[in-house]
């Protein structure tokens, strides 16, 4: 039996590092590192005989976990008034990862140096990806006389640029960690200073302009706080210089990306929520008008708008009735079909239109609680990671795809074991 838990044990965290560099990869091959994490520990737990180990945790970790849990069945709760059963079951099973990620990773005592290695392979298995990538650009540039950018730049993993630039930007937050916290070999040196830079160009072709943003004022302030505090190296000095320039020759020289880099001060196409809200009917000449960020203004108008219309403030839409509701009105305003069944791009405004104000609220406070447990225990990766995390949420639905919602949940409870409260004292080998 205890060659049995020590396999099992193993065997879970191999699934840890599968899912860890399975993550620039579509779903469905990314969700079997899932598949066997659960089969796994659910194994473990059954032939050990014990229980979910809570009892260890932090207060602040049960109630991040009660409030996962809380999520989840309130959006299970909000089948009761659904019309569109089928859509919110099926939505429902999307959320799974909820309450399944968090349960299995709370019990869970990993060691340090484990959860360090998983975070090598996780950085590793994104240079991997984006070499592959800015070669299939590069390839394309001496074929047909142009890069590919923002989603044909990720098409061939199956993959949405901005999930991807998602991923990048941790991929840098975690290069900066290994950097402060690890003694590094001189080869891993090389390679992460390679993919510190790989990832910044990465993140320009991929053209997400809210995550290059974020990223730079990340980057800056690391810099300023070493600065602060004197520990500022020359080599790093270096590391910046070639990034910045690097990253300037690539927006330059590709007009798509200067493009949608321009579009950041502008608001072309506002004036179609004027004629929306007048009752006239978009025209093809008046959509082409759009850019980013008009769009998802009219989009979170139209939303809010229906909420308030249809009485549904405390309660929502519902995930499963959203789309169709949503839809009857992208018709009647001339967004459809080009729009049809569009997300609302952005994640408080989606859970208040789908969820109500109980859903926004309980999703608030779990937002809330991590900003809590990184301030408490001083974890300023999982600090971050959350400040650039709720600038994402604002102009994606992060939580309305698979890979997305794996990725919050994941990391988030992945970047608390990083705490530096004495993990190695408390965790218990697999």
């Amino acid at each position: 039996m205890k060659n049995i838990l020590t396999f099992l044990g193993k065997a879970i965290y191999f699934s840890l590092l599968y899912i860890c560099i399975s993550f620039p990869l579509s779903f469905r091959l990314s969700n079997l590192g899932i598949v066997a994490l659960v089969v796994f520990w659910l194994l473990k737990k059954i032939l050990s005989k014990e229980p979910v180990r809570l009892a260890d945790s932090s207060k602040n970790e049960k109630w991040i976990l009660y409030t996962f849990f809380a999520l989840f069945i309130w959006q299970a709760i909000t089948l009761l008034y659904t019309d569109n059963i089928e859509s919110g079951l099926k939505n429902l099973e999307g959320k799974l990862s909820l309450i399944v990620l968090p349960l299995i990773l709370c019990d869970l005592r990993i060691p340090l140096t484990r959860l360090h290695n998983l975070v090598k392979y996780y950085v590793y298995s994104l240079l991997v990806c984006t070499i592959f990538l800015l070669a299939q650009s590069v390839q394309h540039l001496f074929q047909f006389g142009s890069f590919l950018t923002y989603h044909n730049f990720t098409r061939s993993l199956d993959f949405h640029a901005v999930f991807y630039s998602y991923y990048t930007y941790l991929s840098i937050l975690f290069v900066f960690m290994l950097f402060n916290k690890m003694n590094l070999k001189k080869y891993e040196q090389v390679l992460f200073i390679i993919s510190l830079v790989f990832s910044f160009v990465a993140l320009i072709i991929s053209a997400s302009k809210n995550v290059i943003v974020v990223s730079v004022l990340s980057m800056v302030m690391v810099f300023a706080v070493r600065i602060l505090r004197n520990k500022l190296k020359h080599r790093e000095v270096v590391i910046a210089i070639i990034v910045v320039a690097c990253s300037g020759v690539v927006i330059s020289q590709i007009p798509s990306i200067k493009n949608r880099y321009l579009e950041l001060g502008k608001l072309d196409g506002m004036d179609n929520l004027a004629k929306i809200d007048s009752g006239q009917k978009l025209e093809h000449e008046d959509r082409i008008k759009f850019n980013g960020t008009s769009l998802r203004i009219v989009l979170w108008s139209i939303g809010l708008d229906k909420v308030v219309e249809e009485g549904r403030v405390f309660l929502g839409l519902t995930p499963g009735d959203r789309r169709d509701i949503l839809n009857e009105e992208f018709y009647s305003n001339g967004l459809n079909p080009a729009y049809e069944n569009y997300n609302l791009h952005n994640q408080y405004v989606q859970t208040f239109v789908e969820m109500g104000l109980v859903g926004l609220l309980i999703y608030l406070l779990l937002n809330f609680l991590y900003f809590k447990s990184a301030l408490s225990t001083q974890n300023y990766l999982l600090l971050m990671f959350m400040v650039a995390f709720t600038i994402f949420q604002m102009t994606e639905s992060v939580l309305e795809r698979n890979k997305g919602i794996v990725f919050f949940v994941f990391f988030v409870l992945f970047l608390q074991k990083l705490t530096l409260q004495g993990n190695e004292d408390r965790n218990i080998r697999n």
